[in-house]
């Protein structure tokens, strides 16, 4: 997994994953976006690491609904097809996060309402975010951010 999309309003309306298939070399290659799932209202949103990073955790705020996520990259080593973290003192990009501990808000609404619920995880390494699970109707009402080997 390599970045979101999605359609944004005063909640997540959908959301879909960017992911980037791994070569036998190593390098990351293809990219493709799984299927976007939720209701058709709000704007279209996204984000991505940078080329030769992947998506190491995730953020979301909710209340009644999900409200806004944020991912954190790591960087990719294709001679030995892992994860690494990359230097926190990295200079930031402010659209898109180039370094651990650089959090980017990919899709949501900035202004929560009372008692949000934060939850965060981040992939022990050598795993990487592979997939997002959750329930859904016209918004999205809730996300688990899953983890495994990027060859599983």
């Amino acid at each position: 997994m390599v970045g979101f999309l999605g359609k944004k309003g005063l909640w997540l309306d959908s959301i879909g994953a960017i992911c980037q298939r791994v070569n036998p070399d190593g390098q990351l290659g293809a990219e493709f976006t799984t299927r976007t799932v939720g209701g058709t209202g709000g704007g279209t949103e996204g984000d991505r690491c940078l080329s030769g990073s992947v998506v190491a955790s995730f953020f979301a705020t909710s209340g009644s609904f999900v409200e806004i996520i944020r991912m954190n990259c790591v960087g990719w080593d294709q001679n030995n097809k892992r994860p690494f973290p990359l230097d926190p003192n990295a200079p930031v990009n402010s659209d898109t996060l180039v370094g651990l501990g650089h959090w980017t808000e990919v899709l949501g609404y900035n202004q929560s309402p009372l008692n949000p619920r934060n939850q965060g995880f981040a992939c022990p390494l050598p795993k990487v975010g592979k997939a997002l699970r959750g329930r859904y109707g016209i918004y999205i009402d809730s996300m688990r951010f899953v983890c495994d080997d990027w060859d599983k």
